[in-house]
């Protein structure tokens, strides 16, 4: 998989990650996967929904 996928409101300023994903030979890819509590953690039902479109894709 050659892509960084994280939460936007856990990235802020999207611009550094994805110049670092870009380093790494990788796009950033954001989209809502944390949960919605505010700890550091993924929600295992937005993190699936997220990586459908991305593994589908031939990008």
């Amino acid at each position: 998989m050659d892509l960084v996928l994280a939460d936007a409101k856990a990235v802020g300023d999207p611009e550094p990650v994805e110049r670092a994903a870009e380093s790494l030979g990788a796009r950033l890819v954001l989209a809502p996967v944390a949960v919605v509590d505010g700890t550091p953690r993924h929600d295992p039902a937005a993190l699936g929904a997220a990586l459908v479109p991305v593994l589908g894709s031939d990008r």
